[in-house]
C-alpha cells in the first residue's frame, strides 16, 4: 500500500530594495554625453564666458515630447558648473524631472562625460525608468553638443541611453531554507517569474519523489 506524505511545505518570498552594483545609475534611467579626450570637473567647459545661452532637450519616462533646458555660458565655465547649472535647469521642469541629477563622470583614458540621471527609481514604479537627451535647437548659442563639437573644441557624442531596472532582489524560502534569489523588475520580471515557478515545481517534485 502506497504511503502518503503529509508534511506541509511553507513558501515565502521576501523583497529587498538595492542599488545594483552599488551604483545608483543602474537603478535609474541615465544617459551620458561622452567626451574624448577626457574632461575633468575643474576643466574649462568650452562655453563662451558671456551671456550666450546653450540648450539641450531631455525626455524622461516616455514623456510625450522632449523638454528644452538652457544654461548661460558665464555661469558654466567649468564642467562641474555645467553639471550643477544643468541639473538646476532640468529639475526646474518639475514632475518626473524634479529629482533628476547631473554629474561629471571621470572614467579615464577611454573617455569621460556628463551623466544625466533620471529622478525616477524603477523600484518605485515596477517598470524601467528611461532618460534620453538630444541636442538643443534654442538658445542664443544653439545646442550644447554643437558648441562642444565646434568652437568649444570639446569633442563629444551622446551615448546610448540606459534604462534603469527595478532595484529589488527577491529571495524564495521553502521550509526556512533560501532556495532562490534574483533581480526582479523592469524587463527582468517575466524571466524571474518563470524561474521562480520552475524553482517551486522542482522543490515539490523533489519532495514527492
Amino acid at each position: 500500500m502506497a504511503q502518503t506524505k503529509t508534511q506541509e511545505l511553507q513558501f515565502n518570498v521576501r523583497l529587498y530594495n538595492v542599488a545594483p552594483n552599488g551604483d545608483a545609475r543602474n537603478a535609474k534611467g541615465h544617459v551620458e554625453i561622452v567626451f574624448n579626450p577626457v574632461i575633468t570637473g575643474g576643466g574649462g567647459s568650452g562655453l563662451a564666458n558671456d551671456a550666450t545661452t546653450y540648450s539641450l532637450q531631455v525626455q524622461a519616462d516616455a514623456s510625450a515630447t522632449p523638454s528644452a533646458v538652457t544654461i548661460t555660458g558665464s555661469a558654466a565655465q567649468t564642467f562641474t558648473t555645467v553639471a550643477s547649472t544643468l541639473q538646476t535647469a532640468v529639475q526646474a521642469l518639475g514632475g518626473v524631472y524634479a529629482a533628476a541629477t547631473v554629474v561629471v563622470v571621470n572614467s579615464g583614458a577611454a573617455g569621460s562625460g556628463i551623466s544625466l540621471i533620471s529622478g525616477t527609481t524603477a523600484a518605485t514604479t515596477g517598470l524601467p525608468s528611461t532618460f534620453n537627451i538630444i541636442d538643443g535647437v534654442t538658445g542664443t548659442g544653439g545646442g550644447m553638443i554643437a558648441r562642444w563639437n565646434g568652437a568649444g573644441a570639446k569633442p563629444c557624442a551622446i551615448a546610448t541611453s540606459v534604462d534603469g531596472e527595478n532595484g529589488q532582489i527577491d529571495v524564495l524560502t521553502i521550509n526556512g531554507k533560501d532556495v532562490r534569489g534574483g533581480l526582479v523588475g523592469g524587463s527582468a520580471i517575466a524571466a524571474e517569474v518563470t524561474t521562480l515557478r520552475a524553482a517551486l515545481l522542482q522543490t515539490v517534485k523533489d519532495y514527492l519523489d
